[in-house]
């Protein structure tokens, strides 16, 4: 039988991508010369910058789960859905020099199949879900998705209780 929990978002606001290196730059994290440039954001400077964004109103707890191998993900299903359950937040994943959000999986404790519903953190357009879901924003992701040579860190937020 399978389980599947995904991510229900709460309204929270947080600033557009082109003031985190600034941000990052700011809380010294990040040399100078990243603040305009291009450069990768991963899930460790992610969780920074949204710990330092959201001090004013609540603390932010992060939890992190570092050098995941590829192959290793779906041994992270119950975690994820343990995570989905109690937290209800996205988790971040950062490897390999890409970034995607995961607001979901779906595991067969039978068989052990996996998928994870995967969000491309770089969407820009409307809030639409037909137009994110039929373009290939957002869609179910088999363990190959995460290349297993690389290794990849998750960053899992803990919802705040005053929320």
């Amino acid at each position: 039988h399978t389980h599947t929990h995904t991510h229900q978002p709460k309204a929270l606001v947080f600033t557009s991508f082109p003031h985190m290196p600034q941000l990052l730059f700011d809380m010294k994290v990040m040399q100078a010369d990243f603040v305009g440039s291009r450069q990768w954001i991963g899930s460790m400077e992610l969780g920074w910058a949204l710990q330092n964004w959201f001090q004013k109103d609540f603390e932010l707890e992060t939890s992190y789960i570092t050098n995941i191998p590829g192959q290793d993900m779906p041994a992270k299903a119950r975690e994820l859905a343990r995570h989905f359950r109690t937290q209800g937040t996205p988790v971040m994943i950062s490897g390999n020099l890409r970034a995607h959000t995961i607001i979901g999986v779906a595991f067969n404790a039978k068989t052990g199949d996996v998928k994870f519903l995967v969000l491309d953190p770089h969407y820009i357009g409307p809030d639409d879900e037909k137009i994110i879901q039929d373009k290939g924003w957002l869609k179910w992701q088999p363990p190959s998705f995460f290349k297993p040579q690389c290794d990849f860190t998750m960053l899992l937020p803990k919802a705040p209780s005053s929320l």
